[in-house]
């Protein structure tokens, strides 16, 4: 009993407990933000996103730069996307982005979402190990938003096992070592990478 109270002693004072960040509740303000359609000729230029306000997000990255020594890459912006554009290559058989568009735009920015945590996804690529950074979403409205486009997909012709609405992994990109990171790489972006407690606060210092 005395050595199981030991090993017990050892185990509490050897774990490292997870960092929490502070994030600006003004994130969660998509209503505050104008729709952003994003259409073009490249590849991964089409998708559909939620447009967040970027200032509290820009506010975290430094804090998680400095918290795990990492120096990363940003867009400059925060969105949560909710049709990739691998999923809009599949989609685009014969639904364009402008019927999704059509479908989303009304309320896409109203539709709520919580934070889970912050997940960080790592990969080894051509040019050695990379890492990206990013906010775990909950955002059951944008499930059902993904739902009605499929719907909508399979109402005018489209192959129903082409788009799984429910395949989805709702997330904040923050940043990044080198590029981002994706599905194709071999990452998720769900609770399963969780490096960090997030707990949101008006006006964090």
């Amino acid at each position: 009993m005395q050595a199981g109270l030991l090993m017990l002693l050892l185990t509490g004072c050897d774990r490292q407990k997870d960092p929490v960040f502070d994030l600006d509740t003004s994130l969660l303000d998509a209503h505050a933000e104008a729709f952003i359609p994003h259409a073009g000729d490249g590849p991964f230029d089409t998708y559909l996103a939620v447009n967040l306000p970027y200032p509290p997000a820009r506010k975290l990255l430094r804090e998680v730069e400095a918290r795990f020594a990492v120096k990363l890459k940003s867009r400059g912006e925060a969105h949560i996307t909710v049709i990739t554009p691998i999923e809009y290559q599949r989609l685009a058989q014969t639904l364009d982005i402008d019927a999704i568009n059509d479908l989303a735009a009304e309320h896409i920015q109203r539709t709520a979402f919580e934070i889970s945590c912050l997940g960080r996804a790592t990969a080894t690529l051509a040019g050695g190990p990379e890492s990206t950074y990013f906010l775990v979403v909950h955002a059951p409205g944008l499930e059902q938003l993904r739902r009605r486009i499929r719907d909508e997909f399979v109402r005018v012709g489209g192959n129903p096992s082409a788009f799984d609405p429910g395949s989805y992994s709702p997330h904040v990109t923050l940043g990044f070592t080198s590029r981002d990171l994706h599905e194709r790489d071999g990452t998720v972006k769900d609770e399963s990478t969780c490096v960090a407690e997030v707990r949101l606060a008006e006006n964090p210092q």
